[in-house]
Parts: C-alpha cells; sequence; structure tokens
C-alpha cells in the first residue's frame, strides 16, 4: 500500500465549509448580543430619564406645587432619539367622600395627577 500524502479536494471543500459554517454561526451570535446590548443601553437610559421626570416633579411639589400648571409641563429630547414628556393634570375631589373623581367633583388645588412618559424608537419600532 501506498502512503498517504495530504487530503485530497473533497476533504478541503468540506473543511472549508465546516470552518465556514461554524464562522458564520458565531458572527451571527456576536450580531444578535450587540443588538440586545444596544436595546439593553436605550431602556437603561431611559429608566434614568423617566426617574429624571419624576424626581423633578417631586422637587416642584415640593417647593411651588400650586405654581405647576395644568397640560404639558415639558417635552425633552435626548441623545438617540429618546423622548420626556411630563404632563400635570388637575384633580378633582368628590365633595363628601373626597375621593378622586374622573368628572364634576371640586377643584383640589393641592394635588396634581402627573404622568411621565420616556419614549425611543427601535429597529423595531417604537418603544415606551
Amino acid at each position: 500500500m501506498g502512503a498517504i500524502r495530504g487530503f485530497g479536494t473533497v476533504e478541503i471543500i468540506v473543511a472549508i465549509g465546516i470552518i465556514a459554517g461554524a464562522g458564520f454561526g458565531i458572527l451571527s451570535v456576536i450580531n444578535r448580543d450587540l443588538t440586545l446590548v444596544r436595546a439593553e443601553v436605550h431602556e437603561l437610559r431611559g429608566l434614568y430619564l423617566l426617574q429624571e421626570g419624576v424626581e423633578n416633579m417631586r422637587l416642584a411639589r415640593d417647593m411651588a406645587w400650586a405654581n405647576v400648571v395644568s397640560g404639558p409641563v415639558s417635552g425633552e429630547a435626548f441623545a438617540g432619539g429618546i423622548i420626556r414628556t411630563v404632563i400635570a393634570r388637575s384633580v378633582f375631589r368628590d365633595s363628601t367622600t373626597q375621593d378622586i373623581v374622573t368628572s364634576g367633583g371640586v377643584l383640589d388645588p393641592l394635588t396634581k395627577l402627573v404622568t411621565v412618559k420616556v419614549s425611543w424608537t427601535t429597529p423595531r419600532g417604537k418603544a415606551t
């Protein structure tokens, strides 16, 4: 029997195919991980901006709540396409039970309903 001196063409093609498939798989996993990391960064920034908006409204409440007007208080755009909107609304109470009501009732000047909303655009659409 003769000695085998090297790989044949078929073996080389199979080896290249296996290596290319493994490389493609690894690159796909890395790409997916980077996409998830970018989404998490936006979500974390949004969370921090949401907390900051709530803290700003708490400060406004503690300083001079009566000076906060009803309606949009602020709408700010940040890096990365993140938008924060703060809306303050007047609150009305039932005159006998003092429960908050959606219609009718007496205006409570010491109470505001504040909504802080943070949204941004992702590759899949808008997130809030």
